[in-house]
């Protein structure tokens, strides 16, 4: 029943992101398009950049049919700081993708991982369930990933970067860019890239068949 369940939860989910999220292996890149703003490196993103020209990994717009984006900027505290991110904020619409186990971590933080069904997506959150101070996703593209799991890739990687930094309102357009670069990039040497906002740093790594987010809360 449960295998049915999750089953039946990916069908949903897939038929949601179907026409809003599109991309295939025939439409690999060669090289990252003209005008695409590549990926902040070690700056504060103050303003959206501009949505690539050329379709690469498409991540358009009327995904936010799927998942709103919110307009408001994060929670503040009393004491005017960032509130706290929590477990519940980090899973938002992608829990029932992922089989999500407790552990512990090496210096006894709360540790919360889980796999997608396919084995192609793994999420990690160390931290307590109320102040969670790491989050990642790993997302897997070999060679012979078939297009509908690339666009559920594509849409956890968007769904996430949401969740874990709802005050940057363009991650459709960022999501582009980071699909054009590991596409077009030598990922054996294991590149990085860093976004800088406030109160987090989200460091992302390309590898020779995976992209893998990282947001470390401050």
């Amino acid at each position: 029943m449960l295998k049915t369940k999750r089953i039946s939860l990916y069908v949903v989910f897939c038929l949601f992101i179907s026409g809003c999220v599109a991309t295939s292996k025939t439409v690999t890149p060669t090289g990252i398009p003209g005008k695409t703003t590549p990926v902040v490196q070690e700056k504060v993103i103050q303003e959206s950049s501009p949505i690539a020209e050329e379709k690469v990994a498409e991540v358009r717009d009327d995904v936010q049919d799927f998942a709103p984006v919110r307009k408001e900027k994060g929670p503040i505290t009393e004491k005017g700081g960032p509130a706290r991110i929590t477990h519940s904020q980090i899973t938002n619409l992608i829990s029932e993708i992922f089989d999500i186990q407790s552990s512990e971590t090496l210096s006894g933080q709360p540790r919360f991982s889980g796999t997608s069904e396919n084995n192609l997506a793994t999420l990690e959150i160390i931290g307590e369930k109320d102040d969670v101070l790491q989050a990642s996703v790993k997302l897997m593209y070999p060679k012979d990933v078939e297009a509908i799991n690339i666009d559920l890739n594509n849409a956890i990687m968007l769904r996430f970067l949401r969740n874990v930094a709802p005050e940057f309102e363009d991650w459709s357009s960022r999501v582009k860019d980071i699909i054009a670069k590991f596409y077009s990039t030598e990922k054996d040497d294991g590149e990085r890239d860093k976004i800088t906002l406030a109160g987090k740093n989200i460091e992302i790594l390309y590898n020779k068949e995976s992209i893998l987010i990282t947001t470390k809360f401050k």
